[in-house]
């Protein structure tokens, strides 16, 4: 007899979705959820999250909708993502998650924050998606760039973006 061994089976990821979703972003985070979603087969499980300067779980309208074109639509009408002014308030978000949903991430998590990271003049508390990583187990922890790549690797940075100051502004 000889034994036969099978490769182990590697568990799928979880993904967990923060978008923004003010004005400014309100077209690519429409076609970000809609291809989110599509891929949704590839995870073992999809929460999505959106906000401007509040954060708002809407996986069960995902869930519920027939499509994604009526969740989309169901997310702009039902999701409370609006705590002062309308504009966009990573800090204010990523603490609100904080508060409310870090039991929603796991050592299988993967985290995707979807939009332009424009703050609006609030601070950006990149220390929260440090915290983030930190106490989930999160092996990397992607954010910063060459204007603020010292702050993003104090915060934990694995991963940094650096480009511009390797070749210089884009023209």
């Amino acid at each position: 007899i000889v034994p036969r061994f099978h490769s182990p089976h590697r568990a799928k990821p979880e993904l967990v979705v923060l978008a923004d979703v003010s004005g400014s972003v309100a077209a690519f985070a429409r076609f970000t959820l809609h291809l989110v979603h599509a891929l949704g087969t590839q995870f073992s499980a999809v929460r999505t999250f959106v906000f401007i300067d509040d954060v708002d779980e809407v996986t069960r309208i995902f869930r519920s909708s027939a499509t994604i074109v009526e969740a989309i639509a169901r997310v702009e009408q039902e999701a409370t993502v609006c705590d002062t002014d309308g504009h966009s308030d990573y800090g204010a978000a990523f603490g609100r998650f904080c508060e409310r949903y870090l039991d929603a991430l796991g050592a299988r998590s993967t985290v995707l924050v979807l939009g332009d990271g424009r703050g609006n003049y609030h601070p950006a508390r990149p220390e929260l998606l440090a915290e983030i990583a930190r106490r989930n187990g999160l092996a990397a922890l992607s954010m910063g760039m060459t204007a603020d790549f010292e702050t993003a690797i104090a915060c934990g940075a694995t991963l940094v973006r650096v480009g511009t100051a390797i070749f210089g502004p884009r023209r």
